[in-house]
């Protein structure tokens, strides 16, 4: 069946001007270049979320080795309890900070992440904040208020709770650096 003569064929389709066909170019066109912007803009994105979650996974590497020097450090529960029962006022020197700017400014990121993921980088720098609160009570006033038994508790749990953290600390860093692989999210 011949074309009428008014029909300019474009794509297997009838375009009846020439207009409707520069028309018809432009949308293509336009139409591409948003196609093409988004994919860019998503792969920025993507590389800055990729950057961010490699920025958090050196944090915690920072923060575990923070822990092994802590753990390390610490002399063994017996030498701690025979210390502070010497006198009321003896008290083990010790220190502890976390590092916490990386993970504080953009938790929104931690979505790329699986859900059990997200759930252990959550409660490692909970446990962090709790060991560094435990650690600075060690140094107040009400710490040699307590009993010998009390005190000894006190130190046990900060010990224990160095190495939990520490292992937790760990395991989340081994999976970040598994979800990290090329073949793997973003």
């Amino acid at each position: 069946m011949p074309l009428p003569p008014e029909c300019y064929p474009f794509l297997g389709m009838c375009i009846s001007s020439k207009i409707d066909l520069g028309l018809f170019v432009t949308l293509a066109l336009f139409l591409t270049g948003l196609l093409i912007n988004s994919y860019v803009e998503r792969k920025k994105k993507r590389q800055a979320r990729k950057s961010f979650i490699k920025a958090l996974a050196e944090e915690i590497k920072l923060n575990v080795r923070s822990l092994e020097r802590a753990a390390n450090g610490i002399p063994t529960s017996f030498e701690i309890n025979q210390f502070m029962a010497l006198n009321k006022r003896n008290r083990p020197f010790l220190t502890f900070s976390y590092f916490s700017v990386i993970y504080n400014s953009r938790t929104e990121v931690l979505q790329d992440l699986p859900d059990v993921m997200i759930k252990n980088i959550v409660e490692f720098y909970g446990k962090l904040a709790d060991l560094a609160i435990d650690v600075s009570a060690v140094d107040k006033e009400s710490f040699t208020r307590i009993s010998q038994q009390g005190r000894e508790e006190v130190m046990f749990d900060i010990v224990s709770d160095i190495r939990v953290v520490l292992q937790l600390g760990l395991a989340i860093s081994d999976s970040i650096e598994l979800q990290l692989l090329p073949d793997r999210i973003f």
